[in-house]
């Protein structure tokens, strides 16, 4: 049973950008009357809102479009995983917040792409049953198991572009005050916690390795998906239009966006492919 706050019950959070196999959605409202058996299928721009929980089965993953104050990300949940968003107190760099929603990362993969633009004030936050990961702008594999066999939790972040910080939750928790506790991890490295131990030492993945991690996605669906490109995209970097979530084919003018000297391409994939 997770233990979620209240604040903020109903604030969105995300939409639904991809979906397929087995992906779905247990409202907040649903898990807090302890209906733990109302789940919805997810499905194309459908949209997500504070303590929902995603999930995925042997053949399901979900892309979600993220917006929230500074920070604009694309999640990918990938095959046997569970996720939702909480607003807590950050343990990552924050300059303004108290609070701050924080993606919860139960069991299975992510694949994160995180705006550069996020890094300025804040950085993005995931917790996972062992460890907390702090993500400026960057692209990145993380990876929560529990095997049934041993019941040790193992959590391994891979940075694909940028630098992540990755701790021991306990450290997040107030009950180790030693920073050592935590690692930075380069592009093309990886570290892991094991149950309550410290991150191991970086270490440099295998061009194989590397590659494999960067084939951990989901595959392109056919229909339009409204891009806006900044100077600097982050690799599958979807930012929203405006203030609202984005909608396909919907042209909005200039004065809308971020910042001048952008562009908007509509995306069409071909069916063929």
């Amino acid at each position: 049973m997770f233990a979620f706050t209240t604040a903020g019950w109903g604030d969105y959070i995300a939409e639904v950008v991809q979906a397929e196999g087995v992906a779905e959605l247990l409202k907040a409202e649903m898990r807090q009357k302890d209906l733990s058996d109302k789940w919805e299928t997810l499905s194309y721009m459908e949209e997500i809102f504070l303590a929902d929980t995603l999930r995925t089965g042997a053949t399901g993953k979900v892309k979600a479009l993220v917006e929230y104050q500074d920070i604009d990300a694309v999640w990918s949940l990938l095959e046997n995983g569970s996720m939702y968003f909480d607003e807590e107190e950050p343990f990552c760099k924050s300059e303004t917040q108290k609070q701050k929603r924080i993606l919860h990362l139960e069991e299975g993969t992510v694949r994160g792409a995180v705006s550069q633009h996020s890094a300025a004030a804040t950085e993005t936050e995931i917790r996972t049953p062992n460890a907390v990961i702090c993500v400026p702008g960057t692209t990145f594999i993380l990876r929560s198991r529990t095997p049934d066999t041993t019941g040790i939790n193992t959590t391994e972040i891979i940075a694909l572009e940028g630098v992540t910080i990755i701790c021991n939750l306990k450290l997040a928790e107030g009950q180790v005050a030693e920073k050592d506790t935590c690692v930075e991890v380069k592009q093309g490295y990886s570290s892991q916690v094991v149950e309550t131990g410290a991150p191991t030492a970086p270490k440099l993945l295998s061009p194989a390795a590397l590659k494999r991690a960067q084939e951990l996605r989901i595959t392109t669906q056919v229909h339009p998906i409204v891009k806006l490109l900044r100077r600097q995209p982050v690799e599958e970097f979807i930012p929203p239009v405006g203030k609202e979530p984005p909608f396909p084919l919907e042209i909005y003018p200039p004065e809308v966006f971020f910042e001048p000297l952008i562009r908007l391409e509509i995306e069409i994939p071909n069916p063929n492919l």
